[in-house]
């Protein structure tokens, strides 16, 4: 059979050389007897005939009966215009139109068995990629703009809906607002045939839990539809121990700087106690000094168990009362505690109440400190009051900033902003206010069990 490109070039040459041979061989009609009424009938449908032959290229098995068809449309237009034998008026047109029909029909049929072929074929191979993809332990969908419109059993296991939930309209469901711009935009991009490197998104189970999932995909033209095809990769624990190291690294180097300005403060204090007892031999001054050195053991012994907590990843429930004289007993100033609270924290909690306190004595010039422990609803608040000097309101903003340090006794500007890193942890809060009648009051929130 001839291949559609041959028969397209075949058939046009056809009908030009059949009109130049019958014009040939009949002399043309006088003007008188042309039926001008029945030429514009016959050209009118010549011409629909052509246009439909031509509309037919994606279906060539039935351009031959077309084509053929076209030909006795010719002829009939030709009659008009020429004298020809009987046979060729009646005889030879109604087998043109006869063969022509008839090949049409046979050509509809063999396009019609073609097409349920195709089908058959094209099930089969939906059944094939179905049955591999549904032993897959990752989820595998395939999507087009308006929603999902296959998706494997681990997809659903991972995404928490059915198969019927999904199929039937569950889609932008399973992305927060964060994502889902950042979903539609990948979508989009699919659907339109470009290239996507692998991307995370976070997608929202049925239950309410999130699952992270790497995302790697293509395209695919299917009757002249494009859809994504993408495969997902659960990666959730693997994010979650990617963040844990992040924080265990980011939290191991506060460690290391909370040594250096915690035992510098407290080793310094004691130098200046033990210079004042060379100076005027008291006792008292030696007592001091001691007492800075046994707080720069305990601050080492803390901050051993505290890089212990943050290395097993884990908070725990802690006695605040317990840890904040656990941490007064340091001081060289009289610290009264009132109230108790349970929190959610760990050893951490003893630099907390290290870093406050001390920066009450170096800055504020206070005789003492409070310190009020209460629980308010789901909250365990501690309410840390100097009675120094105060804060100005204009740097009371500033003051938990990294390296932000104010007045003649400035030192690093870590103590405060390490103090904040670790309620940070806690998912815990701090604010300064004014403590009436003079003086600093801190205020920390830590969440209870």
């Amino acid at each position: 059979m001839l291949s559609s490109k041959t028969t397209w070039r075949l058939f046009p040459l056809i009908w030009m050389l059949v009109a130049i041979a019958w014009l040939i061989s009949f002399p043309l009609h006088p003007k008188d007897k042309i039926d001008w009424e029945n030429v514009t009938i016959e050209s009118s449908i010549l011409a629909t005939v052509i246009v439909i032959f031509f509309a037919l290229r994606a279906l060539p098995k039935l351009t031959f009966g077309w084509g053929i068809f076209a030909i006795s449309w010719i002829t009939d237009l030709l009659d008009e215009f020429t004298s020809e034998p009987n046979f060729f008026d009646t005889t030879l047109d109604g087998i043109l139109k006869s063969l022509g029909l008839i090949l049409f029909f046979f050509g509809l049929l063999s396009a019609y068995r073609d097409l349920k072929e195709q089908e058959e074929i094209a099930k089969k191979k939906f059944k094939w990629f179905s049955n591999l993809v549904e032993i897959s332990p990752f989820p595998m969908v395939v999507y087009d703009e308006k929603g999902f419109v296959y998706v494997n059993k681990a997809a659903e296991e991972t995404a928490g809906y059915s198969r019927n939930e999904l199929l039937g309209g569950v889609f932008w469901e399973l992305f927060d607002d964060k994502e889902r711009e950042k979903a539609r935009e990948m979508i989009a991009k699919r659907i339109r045939g470009e290239k996507i490197e692998p991307y995370t998104l976070k997608i929202k189970r049925k239950d309410g839990s999130y699952r992270i999932v790497m995302v790697h995909g293509t395209s695919a033209v299917v009757d002249g539809k494009r859809y994504g095809v993408v495969s997902l990769a659960d990666v959730t624990e693997l994010e979650e121990k990617r963040k844990r190291e992040e924080e265990l690294s980011r939290m191991i180097s506060l460690i290391n700087r909370i040594l250096r300005h915690d035992t510098l403060n407290a080793l310094t204090s004691a130098i200046a106690f033990m210079e004042l007892y060379k100076e005027e031999k008291s006792e008292e001054y030696c007592e001091k000094a001691k007492q800075s050195i046994d707080r720069a053991v305990a601050i080492v012994e803390n901050l051993r168990k505290f890089e212990s907590a943050v290395r097993a990843g884990e908070l725990k429930i802690v006695e605040v009362r317990e840890i904040a004289e656990s941490v007064s007993k340091n001081f060289p100033i009289p610290l009264e505690i009132d109230g108790k609270c349970e929190a959610i924290a760990d050893e951490g909690l003893a630099t907390v109440f290290e870093n406050i306190i001390q920066n009450a004595v170096q800055h504020s010039g206070t005789e003492k400190v409070t310190i009020k422990i209460n629980r308010i609803r789901d909250f365990c608040e501690i309410r840390i009051s100097d009675y120094g000097k105060g804060i100005p309101d204009e740097i009371k903003g500033r003051i938990f900033d990294e390296g932000f340090s104010y007045g003649e006794k400035a030192s690093t500007g870590l103590g405060l902003y390490i103090v904040k890193k670790i309620l940070e942890r806690y998912g815990g809060e701090i604010r300064v206010e004014d403590n009436v009648p003079k003086g600093t009051t801190f205020v920390i929130r830590l969440r209870t069990p």
